[in-house]
C-alpha cells in the first residue's frame, strides 16, 4: 500500500484538500472515492498504537493563549485612543482596527479558558479516551491490524493474533 501525498497513488486524482500538518484520529488506511483503491494517509493516527497527543493536554499552551489574548485585547482597547498614536483619522483606524483587535483578544481569551476548563474537568480526556477505544476496536480486526503492520506501523502483537 502506498502513502498518499496530495494525489491518490492509484489513479492520480488530486485530493480536494491536503495539509500534512493536520492531525486526525482514525484509520490511516483510506479508500479513494474515484477508483476505490486503498492508500495510507499519514494525517490519520491510530491512538491505540501512537498514544494520545500530549500537546492536547498542555495547560501551559492554553495559558499562553490567554496571555496573548489579554495583550491583543489591551492593544485593541488602547487603539481606541488612536490620536495618541499619531494615526490618521480614518474609519479603519478609528473603528475597524480597535474592534478587530478587541474581538480577536476576546476570542483568544475565551477559547483558552474553555480549553483549560475542559482539561481540568476531564471532559477532554474522556473525549480522547473514547477515540482511543474506537482505535482499539478497529485493531481487534486481525486483517486490519496486519494491513497496518505491512504498511510499517508498529502494531502490538496482541492485535496480530
Amino acid at each position: 500500500m502506498q502513502v498518499a501525498t496530495d494525489r491518490c497513488p492509484c489513479c492520480n486524482k488530486k485530493f480536494f484538500y491536503y495539509d500534512s500538518r493536520q492531525y486526525f484520529c482514525g484509520s490511516p488506511i483510506r479508500t479513494c472515492r474515484k477508483c476505490g483503491g486503498s492508500y495510507i494517509d499519514k494525517r490519520y493516527h491510530e491512538l491505540a498504537i501512537e498514544g494520545l497527543p500530549g500537546s492536547e493536554f498542555s495547560k501551559g499552551s492554553y495559558l499562553f493563549l490567554i496571555a496573548l489574548g489579554v495583550f491583543v485585547l489591551y492593544r485593541g482597547i488602547h487603539l481606541m485612543g488612536y490620536r495618541e498614536l499619531g494615526m490618521s483619522d480614518t474609519v479603519v483606524s478609528r473603528w475597524l482596527l480597535p474592534v478587530v483587535f478587541t474581538v480577536m483578544g476576546l476570542v483568544l481569551i475565551i477559547g483558552g479558558i474553555i480549553e483549560l476548563i475542559r482539561i481540568i474537568s476531564g471532559s477532554k480526556a474522556r473525549k480522547w479516551e473514547q477515540k482511543r477505544q474506537q482505535s482499539v476496536a478497529r485493531l481487534r480486526n486481525p486483517d486490519y491490524a496486519w494491513k497496518l503492520k505491512q504498511a510499517g506501523y508498529p502494531v502490538p502483537e496482541e492485535y496480530l493474533r
